[in-house]
């Protein structure tokens, strides 16, 4: 029936079609079809999540562990979260790199207790901290307010923009505690508060 109805139209080839498929209506055909063919398309499209899905399975464990890579000398007093100088130990907060091109390197921050500063965070040469090596950090990608004890990172308005133990910083000021990751571009930093050598 099928290919005596088609023939005309599409000169399709009756060998190419099976018994079954030759005693079918046009419309029982049709909808053998389409069946076929969304059985086909949706085994396609479970191969393609599955893999989407594995792909996203090991770009989050490779986040992970770059956030953990790094050991960060032990903290002894966890009450000095987001402060400045201990009085006895003489500790400085810093930035400690632990991925990208600024691995292995440290950036002191200033450690005057009651004072006010702003420290600029960029590839620029002219920035208190300069990330010039670092091709995905903005010009001024973020800065660091100092104020008394307390140390606040805000992004500013970078273009790849800031990351915080792997959360995006928004528009809020992020107070800095040890532990923490902070992430411009391609260079990673975990916050510390540790002895200056």
């Amino acid at each position: 029936m099928v290919a005596g109805v088609l023939a005309p139209l599409v000169a399709l080839d009756a060998k190419a079609l099976s018994e079954a498929e030759c005693a079918m209506t046009v419309d029982d055909y049709l909808k053998a079809e389409c069946s076929k063919r969304t059985r086909q398309l949706v085994a396609r499209m479970e191969e393609h999540v599955g893999a989407f899905e594995r792909q996203a399975k090991r770009a989050r464990a490779a986040l992970e562990d770059a956030a953990t890579a790094a050991a960060v000398p032990a903290q002894e007093d966890d009450e000095r979260e987001g402060t400045a100088a201990s009085e006895e130990g003489g500790d400085v907060p810093c930035l400690l790199g632990i991925k990208g091109p600024y691995a292995g390197e440290t950036f002191w921050m200033p450690s005057a207790p009651n004072t006010t500063t702003r420290l600029v965070i960029g590839r620029a040469q002219a920035c208190d901290i300069s990330l010039c090596k670092d091709d995905e950090v903005s010009s001024k990608h973020a800065r660091v307010d100092v104020r008394n004890d307390t140390f606040k990172l805000v992004d500013t308005n970078s273009t790849n923009g800031t990351f915080v133990n792997l959360g995006k910083l928004g528009r809020k000021a992020h107070v800095l505690r040890p532990g923490d990751t902070v992430t411009l571009g391609a260079s990673t930093f975990k916050w510390a508060v540790v002895p200056q050598p």
